[in-house]
């Protein structure tokens, strides 16, 4: 585990951790994909593959990213993550209304 110089345990500002910065992305992206070719041979339908590997891969790999990224959110990403969030509410909400209102 990597001290600061005050010696208190917390990792340096510019430390990047065990993991380079993106491993997380990486891995949940290449779920996504695996996933993603996975629904494509089994379902034969592409638009449900490429929906699926962008909503898993990006999810996934935000999680991962910050599981193993302890360091606090800037003000920026706190953005970020809530514009993802809406974005992600919405397109729910429009797909669950749009197979209502045809089914």
């Amino acid at each position: 585990m990597s001290q600061t110089a005050t010696g208190d345990g917390a990792p340096d500002a510019g430390s990047t951790g065990r993991y380079p910065r993106g491993s997380g992305y990486l891995l949940g992206f290449t779920v996504g994909v695996l996933l993603g070719i996975g629904v494509f041979l089994w379902v034969q339908q592409a638009a449900v593959a490429v929906i699926l590997a962008v909503a898993v891969g990006t999810a996934l790999g935000v999680a991962i990213e910050q599981a193993i990224d302890t360091r606090p959110l800037t003000e920026w990403e706190r953005t970020l993550v809530w514009m993802a969030l809406l974005a992600g509410i919405t397109v729910l909400v429009a797909v669950l209304v749009y197979l209502v209102l045809v089914a």
